[in-house]
């Protein structure tokens, strides 16, 4: 919004939705969604159960979950 020149005090959330999301189903390994996320460029990923919100994943919880050893120091 700053970038575009747009006043930040004056925008609203809904001008500037994502407007296909892609949502993960509760049941996909951490590969599928893995996959999903590198092909469609996503950090993140909605997960949902049942059509409601279940969560949300994202690349750095698979990683800590594949490579518990590279955890980042606090």
């Amino acid at each position: 919004s700053l970038g575009k020149g747009e006043d930040p005090d004056s925008e609203h959330v809904s001008e500037h939705l994502t407007a296909s999301a892609v949502f993960a189903d509760i049941d996909w390994d951490l590969e599928e969604a893995a996959d999903t996320m590198a092909k469609g460029g996503f950090r993140h990923l909605v997960v949902v159960e049942g059509g409601n919100l279940a969560g949300i994943i994202s690349m750095r919880d698979i990683m800590r979950i594949w490579r518990p050893s590279a955890r980042l120091v606090k």
